[in-house]
């Protein structure tokens, strides 16, 4: 199925990389809706390129420029504490990456967090961006 037929069918899913180069006409909470209640990847990258201020084909892109990287590892960091995914699932959706590779990234993060109490403020905040989005998402179209 191509990119330009999920347009025709909003029913259809649409996995995040298509929401970066289609434009969506609902609003882009409708599209992530199939996950009620459920802190998912997708949410997690969007959250993180936002902040960023990069695409996601650059966060999971081979590139290895250190804001590209440092991005990439809180994304990883993000996806372990709030998610149940495991490294190889985090891996194989943020640039098929191999799991050690995920493992790493991680690790680097906690360590940085004992010495780094900025890094600590920022994934914090970056948490309550996640859970907001989440809680907004819930409440789309809930008949109150």
């Amino acid at each position: 199925m191509s990119k330009d037929s999920n347009r025709d069918d909003p029913t259809e899913s649409i996995r995040i990389y298509e929401i970066d180069s289609v434009v969506p006409e609902r609003p882009l909470l409708e599209y992530l809706i199939p996950h009620r209640g459920k802190i998912t990847l997708e949410i997690i990258l969007y959250v993180v390129c936002r902040h960023f201020e990069i695409s996601r084909q650059h966060l999971v892109s081979p590139y290895r420029k250190l804001g590209l990287v440092q991005a990439r590892r809180i994304a990883i960091w993000l996806c372990k504490e709030m998610t149940t995914l495991s490294y190889p699932q985090i891996g194989q959706r943020i640039g098929r990456r191999d799991h050690t590779t995920i493992m790493h990234g991680y690790r680097h993060i906690c360590a940085q967090i004992r010495s780094d109490d900025t890094l600590w403020h920022l994934l914090n905040e970056l948490k309550e961006q996640v859970h907001a989005l989440v809680a907004k998402r819930d409440s789309y179209g809930s008949k109150d």
